[in-house]
């Protein structure tokens, strides 16, 4: 058993707080996002998820959300094998992440390029 000291349990307790917000945070992202996609499609167009700006900030808040996790899981864990395990999943959230991330910047830039050809 790890003995922590009061600062360290402090941190883990911020770090769990943090974890919660990013998950209802990007839970609600989700919902206006497919709120969003139901009234696009009420129009006849047709919309896809994945070009949805706010589906994918709200994926991307879940998935920084497990990485927070997962790092202070990192800080906690004294077993080699599952730091190792933990590594290899930091660094496949933050490629899909950085995925997200992008994806999200380009359907931005997308939908700016959209509305000025309207106007």
């Amino acid at each position: 058993m790890i003995e922590l000291g009061v600062a360290a349990l402090a941190g883990i307790i911020f770090a769990g707080v943090c974890v919660a917000v990013l998950v209802v945070v990007g839970i609600m992202n989700i919902r206006s996002g497919r709120k969003a996609l139901a009234r696009v499609r009420g129009t006849g167009q047709s919309a896809a998820w994945h070009r949805q700006v706010l589906i994918l900030f709200g994926l991307n808040n879940i998935a920084f959300a497990a990485l927070l996790a997962l790092v202070v899981l990192l800080a906690v864990v004294l077993d080699r094998g599952i730091k190792i395990t933990i590594i290899v999943l930091l660094a496949l959230l933050f490629v899909i992440s950085i995925v997200l991330v992008v994806r999200c910047v380009m359907s931005v830039m997308q939908t700016s390029r959209d509305l000025t050809r309207l106007e």
